[in-house]
């Protein structure tokens, strides 16, 4: 089970980086249905990729004393982190008695003084059936690419993706979700804490009448925020905009994460507008696991030099348990509000605080249709006949920066043409052939203050948008 909030980390302590302070993981009790003899072991960290973690590592193996359990980690532990309890398996993980795995916290004390913690177990994992033996995935799912080339992770990945209904039927281009949650999107069967229902919603809301969206989904465990947005920027999307009917430009890109995830889509907003011009933040973590671009202090200190380009929207989305994530989310919200984004579920910011947060998959399911709605109120087909060609632009900074005098310019055009600028008596006061899918870069320092039309023709095919120096 994904930790419910890594904000709540009340219980964890600091570390000093000097002292070799030890932590000891205290169990008063086993499950009835633990076998007889059974080792029982902790892991170090936590990830969602299970083949990635040690569940039987000796070091950490639970040792009885007095009728209680404890298992002591050796190394220096400076900061807090999360945990699993198993038998040495993943099947045999700690969990709820819905099945639900477990995942616990753990910290230091201050000045490095060794520390006890007291953890409950509930069941094993490999004696609670699975709720949903069949698969619970609609029509609209299915796998895009089994083993994805992913170089800068130097692994392969499972690619998902969700198609709307009418996609086999239209010449409809569609804007593009990017998450990483893989099958826990769309298939109960597959995944031991139950699924977030996205292809059901999906489903409906395009049942009733909505536009349709495509959902790319990644089966992948813990990465590194730039390397993760690496991938999905120089490698999977220009896959995904090759193979399907999508709207390209950032206006209709957004980026989905939760915890660890919900921190690199926002760090996306900020440092890749022109590929995520929105982002859906949810239960960002308090501690991303040692990933410094993502920890909470920097993404701060980003949002305050942020400002919104054309369609820039951020959904924040957390629970109250422990530290209070209304508060944390209410600080960006303040902060993007005075970098130019305007703060209501109507304009380019919206929160929601998920309180007595229990059953996430649930709570997603519920929530799900408030995020997407948010990121995408209104898509038609008209959006721009330019868009349904597949050819399209994004520019920003908008408004201009003052001290940057850059205006960026990215195409996401399956051809090359000619950019044009022009202020508001009409005249040409930039021009530039490009080639497709380029990424330009224009000196503004010597246009005056003001609003100006920004082209971009290929063939008879062309769009503008506008942009504000200040």
């Amino acid at each position: 089970m994904y930790p419910r909030f890594l904000f709540t980390l009340a219980l964890l302590f600091g570390f000093s980086s000097v002292a070799h302070a030890q932590l000891t993981i205290r169990i008063n009790s086993l499950p009835p249905e633990t076998p007889p003899g059974a080792t029982i072991y902790a892991t170090h960290q936590g990830f969602s990729d299970t083949a990635r973690v040690n569940y039987a590592d000796p070091d950490l193996a639970f040792r009885l004393v007095n009728g209680k359990y404890y298992c002591t980690y050796r190394d220096t532990i400076t900061k807090p982190f999360f945990f699993e309890i198993s038998r040495g398996t993943a099947a045999t993980r700690a969990c709820l008695y819905s099945g639900t795995i477990q995942w616990f916290y753990g910290g230091g004390t201050p000045a490095g003084q060794p520390d006890t913690i007291t953890r409950r177990l509930f069941a094993w994992a490999d004696t609670i059936p699975w709720p949903n033996p069949r698969s619970t995935a609609s029509p609209s799912v299915s796998i895009f690419v089994n083993k994805f080339a992913a170089p800068q992770l130097r692994d392969t990945i499972k690619i998902w993706q969700y198609l709307p209904l009418d996609y086999a039927t239209s010449t409809k281009r569609y804007p593009v979700i990017y998450m990483f949650n893989g099958k826990e999107l769309f298939d109960a069967s597959l995944t031991d804490i139950g699924e977030w229902g996205v292809d059901e919603i999906l489903d409906a809301d395009q049942g009733s009448g909505g536009y349709g969206c495509i959902v790319i989904a990644c089966e992948v465990g813990y990465s590194l925020a730039e390397k993760l947005l690496d991938f999905v920027d120089s490698t999977l999307k220009p896959y995904v905009d090759g193979r399907l009917r999508t709207k390209p430009d950032s206006e209709n890109t957004a980026i989905v994460g939760h915890v660890n995830y919900a921190n690199t889509a926002l760090y996306a907003a900020f440092t890749r507008p022109q590929v995520f011009g929105k982002a859906g933040v949810i239960e960002p973590s308090y501690t991303p696991s040692g990933d410094a671009p993502i920890e909470l202090e920097n993404l701060l200190q980003l949002a305050s030099t942020h400002r919104p380009n054309f369609g820039s929207r951020i959904a924040f989305q957390g629970s109250s348990y422990g530290l209070p994530t209304d508060t944390i989310m209410i600080k960006f919200a303040r902060i993007l509000s005075s970098r130019g984004y305007v703060l209501s579920s109507a304009g380019q910011i919206d929160t929601v605080n998920l309180r007595s947060l229990i059953n996430f998959p649930a709570y997603y399911r519920l929530q799900f249709p408030r995020l997407y709605k948010f990121l995408f109120p209104t898509i038609t087909a008209a959006d721009d006949d330019f868009n349904e060609a597949g050819h399209t632009f994004s520019l920003w900074p908008n408004p201009g920066e003052k001290e940057s005098h850059v205006l960026n310019v990215r195409l996401a055009s399956s051809k090359g043409g000619q950019l044009l600028m022009h202020n508001m008596q009409g005249q040409i006061v930039l021009r530039k052939e490009c080639k497709m899918q380029e990424h330009v870069m224009f000196d503004t320092r010597a246009l005056s203050k003001g609003i100006y039309s920004v082209s971009f023709q290929s063939g008879t095919r062309k769009q503008t948008k506008r942009w504000v120096k200040q």
